[in-house]
């Protein structure tokens, strides 16, 4: 992901995917209407899951032959973000479950992108639900299905968007698009349901944890850390390197520097 400069649609295509276009100097989104959509109807993926009986088929062949059927029949889910004519334009599906939004918090950093794009395209592609993501900043993007394929940086840890989404009506995070448009710098009003990478805790988000608006970090599942690591090998060659105390103070530092 990522803007991508271009002369012409056959480059986009090497670079990205098939049905990328170059326009004005740059690669459109070929996943715009859909990733999975766009992945299965590759080729490759048609020949492995054409199968017409299950003579020659084991259930799970059928069943993933029965998913690419469902995805490449409709595009995903349009959002709040899609232009009034998407759906028209046959870019994305209306959102008949009538599903409020889910808006996800992308931080600003590139692993919490990806969680990021993974959950939208999981919620608009798979379960039908409309879903964005929040950058924390004026005009600010990293919507996966962006059509230039913007991977802007936005602000990290600014969890009051949990409170302004515990707020909205229904939760709808879509109702402050509006005054979005036409704020600057501290008058953005950032607005989420959900963050997928959390690595600092601030006043905050202890305080919405606090007053029951958001769920502690490790509903996620996944709690990672931050440490120093060292091979066998190289403890094997000197024990006195398996802790702190074998490379602290002025004894160790010409051995650490060597090292």
């Amino acid at each position: 992901h990522g803007i991508v400069p271009c002369n012409d649609a056959g480059t986009c295509e090497e670079l990205l995917w098939k049905g990328s276009n170059c326009q004005d100097g740059f690669c459109t989104n070929p996943f715009e209407r859909g990733c999975l959509r766009a992945m299965l109807g590759n080729d490759g993926f048609s020949q492995k899951y054409s199968r017409q009986s299950a003579d020659d088929s084991s259930v799970d062949e059928l069943d993933m032959e029965a998913w690419r059927r469902r995805l490449l029949s409709a595009p995903r889910t349009c959002n709040s973000e899609d232009g009034p004519q998407a759906a028209e334009q046959g870019l994305c599906s209306e959102n008949v479950n009538d599903y409020a939004e889910v808006r996800l918090s992308s931080q600003n950093w590139e692993s919490a992108f990806v969680l990021s794009w993974m959950m939208q395209i999981i919620y608009s592609e798979l379960v039908g639900v409309p879903s964005t993501i929040e950058t924390g900043v004026f005009e600010k993007n990293v919507n996966f299905y962006d059509e230039t394929n913007r991977m802007d940086y936005g602000q990290a840890t600014r969890y009051e968007m949990f409170q302004r989404a515990y707020d909205a009506a229904g939760g709808d995070c879509s109702i402050y698009n509006e005054a979005n448009k036409e704020a600057g710098g501290d008058d953005y009003l950032p607005c989420a349901h959900a963050v997928m990478e959390v690595w600092s805790t601030n006043d905050e988000l202890l305080d919405v944890q606090k007053k029951g608006v958001a769920e502690p970090g490790q509903l996620l599942g996944i709690i990672g850390f931050q440490g120093w690591h060292i091979t066998l090998s190289s403890i094997e060659k000197d024990p006195s390197l398996a802790n702190i105390y074998g490379m602290t103070g002025e004894s160790n530092r010409q051995k650490l520097a060597d090292t």
